[in-house]
């Protein structure tokens, strides 16, 4: 994905949500940076889990970019 530096700008920022872990089975509260995150990590079990919360996208594979797209449609 080639990013605009406005759009660099907005994905360099915290977004805050809450995930639920499927390692413990409980919410965990987040704050993530796509362009300095690869994960959140559950505050209850401490495992490193990805944003899904932030994601539109049906590609878990590619789930950063999936991230950073869905960002970026929400926030025109």
């Amino acid at each position: 994905m080639k990013l605009t530096k406005t759009k660099k700008q907005l994905l360099n920022q915290e977004f805050e949500g809450t995930e639920w872990c499927p390692h413990c089975n409980r919410e965990t509260d987040f704050k993530y940076n796509p362009m300095k995150n690869k994960y959140i990590t559950c505050t209850n079990c401490g495992m490193k889990i990805h944003p899904c919360s932030l994601c539109d996208g049906n590609d878990c594979n590619n789930c950063e970019d999936e991230i950073k797209t869905s960002l970026l449609q929400w926030n025109k």
